[in-house]
């Protein structure tokens, strides 16, 4: 918020501030589902039976045999780590492109 603000002049501060307010939930709503999707594909990557890819999708492994629990797990770990190394990079380009999109001169307020 503070580098949305930071980067406009005082008038057209509420601009700034309101279109960054209404992004930052759009942003989380899609990202929500973007890896969702993408955990359930490395979910469903995974050799598991009917039952088993359900209760490692729903997240209930206790009417499983330990077998197939220890499948669910490695899916659902699988499928984590699809998100975490994805929202990584994206973090990484973000930062990427921040550090070279604001530059110095474009601040208003004190630096």
């Amino acid at each position: 918020m503070g580098i949305a603000v930071g980067v406009v002049t005082p008038d057209r501060a509420g601009m700034a501030s309101g279109m960054a307010n209404t992004f930052f939930p759009l942003g989380t709503a899609v990202g929500v589902a973007v890896f969702g999707v993408a955990s359930t594909a490395a979910v469903g990557a995974h050799d598991l039976d009917g039952p088993t890819r359900a209760a490692a999708l729903a997240g209930d492994l206790a009417g499983l045999v330990p077998d197939q629990a220890t499948a669910a797990r490695e899916a659902v770990t699988a499928g984590l780590d699809v998100i975490a190394t994805s929202m990584a990079a994206l973090c990484a380009l973000g930062m990427l492109v921040a550090l070279t999109m604001v530059r110095d001169s474009d601040r208003i307020g004190p630096s």
